[in-house]
């Protein structure tokens, strides 16, 4: 096949442009990949947000054949070849990459033309031919670049949290639940600053990871609500220009009763199309989850350390090799993957932070790259959660006999002396235990400072880590 047999020669408002011969993007499209070479192959929009995009033409298209502003004959191939994109059988027709145009319009018109294109295929008409189905004049009627694009963004972020990340995170917080079951009754020494400090029960340990992860599920839950308000309507600037009036609605009932959640019309399209806080927000919940994990798995990788020469606490399930040269090594592998992805998500707020920052007048530039930075947190967070939980979590033991000696071994036991012998006492002890190695009842029977019976009641650790219990 000759090079001329390969393309089609296609005419938009800047002249021709050469297509490959077999694809359904039209000129626009094209001229996107050839004049933004810019990681083609490794930055492209997700499929979720491709698809977040069909639905939005598919309802749109419903919207105006009610309101009579399109023919049947043109609305039927154009929500076909819709339905098409939604159920994946196109995904390998949207290749233009994310640094682009900062209000995505390249990406709005590579589905345009893609459903046209198809849409002309179903009626028999060749492709590229723009008649009957226009890419602009019907794909896009009512709508602009401007505010289909933010209303996807909207609508991809809120699926992925509420289809993704909230499942993750109950996963996570349900397998915390079981592991206080599994540990219920068994003590450890706790630390502060590193260093040893009163002993706390397991249970009570995890209760505090639990409180760090259910403050970021309520902040989810609470904030991802701004989602659900879409820009469709506000066209270019907000207006509503070249729009009906009730175009907005009818699409946003159109998209509901698509996804089987709620959207609605957003009440000031002005600020949905130059700014982007809701979607900042739910980066800053990103950031706010990925802490406390980091938390969360910096704790079990100290706890996990050794096993002989580390605190050893805890043991981790044997899932691969750690080591190529070390043999028998076993390393933290799912906590090292689970931080570095907290890594990711700082940097991608920090992406997302400068660029929801630089609105400009009408309209916000940066809109390729916020969504991209924050599906892509989104997605890192589920799918870590889900791995750290399957495969470290939840196969988490507790080294008994490695906590019960450094309980005893632990100085900061002398604690609960205090209300009896007073703290300069208690001091004397702890020191006297430490320079002697001894534990603190040898230290406390060498110095007679306190009676062994009171010493036992004192030092009895199921009142020590509950105090108020009777």
């Amino acid at each position: 096949m000759s090079y001329d047999e390969q393309y089609r020669a296609k005419v938009d408002a800047l002249g021709q442009v050469k297509v490959p011969k077999d694809v359904y993007w039209g000129a626009q499209a094209q001229r996107t990949l050839n004049n933004f070479n810019i990681a083609q192959k490794d930055l492209i929009f997700p499929q979720n947000f491709i698809r977040c995009l069909a639905i939005i033409k598919l309802s749109a298209v419903r919207a105006n054949l009610k309101l009579n502003l399109i023919e049947p004959s043109v609305a039927h191939p154009i929500i076909q070849a819709s339905q098409e994109i939604i159920d994946g059988k196109m995904d390998d027709q949207f290749p233009v990459p994310v640094f682009q145009t900062g209000s995505g319009t390249q990406l709005n018109m590579n589905i345009n033309e893609v459903i046209a294109n198809r849409a002309n295929q179903l009626l028999g008409a060749s492709l590229g031919s723009k008649h009957p189905v226009h890419p602009n004049d019907h794909v896009n009627k009512g709508q602009s670049s401007n505010d289909v694009i933010p209303a996807a963004m909207h609508m991809a972020l809120y699926l992925e949290i509420h289809n993704q990340l909230e499942p993750a995170l109950n996963f996570i917080l349900e397998t915390l639940t079981l592991l206080q079951e599994r540990f219920s009754g068994l003590f450890k020494c706790g630390r502060t600053h590193l260093q040893d400090a009163a002993p706390i029960s397991y249970a009570q340990e995890i209760e505090g990871w639990k409180g760090q992860l259910q403050l970021c599920f309520q902040a989810v839950k609470y904030s991802k609500t701004s989602l659900q308000s879409l820009a469709l309507g506000g066209t270019a600037v907000g207006t509503g220009l070249n729009t009906h009036c009730s175009f907005a609605q009818l699409s946003c009932e159109n998209i509901s009763e698509v996804t089987k959640l709620k959207f609605y019309p957003s009440d000031n399209n002005f600020f949905s199309l130059s700014s982007h806080e809701p979607i900042l927000q739910q980066s800053s919940n990103f950031k706010l989850i990925a802490t406390s994990l980091h938390k969360i798995a910096n704790d079990i990788r100290y706890l996990s350390s050794g096993p002989n020469a580390g605190i050893g606490e805890l043991l981790l399930p044997v899932n691969e090799p750690g080591s190529s040269a070390i043999p028998g090594k076993v390393n933290p592998t799912q906590i090292e993957a689970l931080t570095m992805i907290v890594s990711q998500v700082f940097g991608n707020d920090h992406c997302i932070s400068f660029a929801c920052s630089q609105g400009q007048l009408q309209l916000n530039a940066y809109k390729p790259v916020i969504i991209y930075n924050a599906l892509q947190s989104c997605k890192l967070l589920a799918e870590g959660i889900n791995s750290f939980t399957r495969h470290c979590l939840s196969g988490l033991q507790v080294n008994l006999d490695r906590s019960q000696s450094h309980l005893e071994q632990n100085l900061m036991l002398v604690t609960a002396l205090v209300p009896a012998i007073g703290y300069d006492a208690a001091v004397k002890i702890a020191q006297y235990a430490h320079q002697h190695k001894l534990t603190i009842k040898q230290a406390a029977k060498a110095l007679n400072i306190i009676q062994i019976d009171q010493f036992d009641s004192l030092l009895n650790l199921s009142k020590m880590i509950n105090p108020c219990d009777k």
